[in-house]
């Protein structure tokens, strides 16, 4: 993403996994290249709906990562399967807000480009949700809970 930075230089910032979010959410519009006060307010609009989708990756990341032990046993505890379950659509709907926060982007005259890294967490999630629906036989049951 093309911006200017305090001492109004145009720069170019890359991010990775754990860095977009902060980048994309600490940049104000005004160092933008193409701001214009009329659609400061799509510019915004733009950098939430993109900025949603580090911050869905890194929360489905460090669920998965958490509770993805819970599928090793034999009786699998429904309280680690649920969370890990639920990280799998987390993580399969990053490229949602990606792509749509993307095109906005673009529509307000930004440079920005993105990157593979939503690819891994994708296949990641559908990898995660096939293995929860195949071990949901093996879900503890119990009794009144």
């Amino acid at each position: 993403m093309e911006h200017y930075n305090a001492r109004i230089e145009l720069v170019r910032s890359t991010a990775r996994l754990f860095g977009a979010g902060g980048l994309l959410n600490g940049i104000d519009p005004i160092y933008m290249p193409s701001y214009d006060v009329v659609v400061r307010s799509q510019m915004n609009l733009a950098f939430n709906v993109i900025g949603f989708a580090p911050g869905l990756q890194e929360i489905g990341t460090v669920v998965a990562a958490v509770t993805c032990w819970g599928l090793f046993f034999d009786e699998i505890n429904k309280f680690f399967w649920w969370p890990l379950h639920l990280s799998g659509y987390l993580l399969v709907i990053v490229p949602l807000p990606l792509f749509v926060g993307l095109y906005l982007l673009r529509a307000s005259r930004i440079t920005v480009s993105v990157g593979p890294a939503w690819v891994p967490a994708v296949l990641a999630g559908i990898l995660i949700l096939v293995v929860t629906f195949r071990a949901r036989s093996r879900i503890d049951s119990y009794g009144g809970i």
